[in-house]
């Protein structure tokens, strides 16, 4: 990640990280019940990905889905425990739920 963008985050709890990725046209606040029942139990990570949230807006053109994994990379280096709504990373996870995905490519 440089300085010319922010990426809004969410950062609580001890143990284990989990990442938590919203869906197109939501925001990191989308998991708030989610994370405030396990934020006892894991390390949580919400994050608002680019365009969204607090976070930067580029111009069109710096989307893809390989600006969004290094975003997550900026986040956290840390082998992920993700769980996303309608986008799935899986190259780059420990583990991963997805819950209303499309466009998922083959987890081998």
């Amino acid at each position: 990640m440089n300085d010319d963008f922010f990426l809004d985050t969410y950062d609580s709890g001890v143990g284990s990280t989990i990442v938590f990725t919203h869906g197109w046209t939501d925001n990191r606040n989308a998991w708030d019940g989610v994370i405030a029942n396990l934020n006892d139990h894991a390390r949580c990570i919400a994050w608002s990905i680019r365009g969204h949230g607090e976070s930067f807006a580029p111009p069109p053109g710096h989307y893809t889905r390989d600006h969004t994994l290094s975003d997550l990379k900026a986040i956290t280096d840390e082998r992920l425990k993700t769980i996303n709504f309608s986008q799935g990373y899986a190259d780059e996870v420990a583990s991963l739920a997805v819950m209303k995905g499309s466009n998922l490519e083959s987890m081998e």
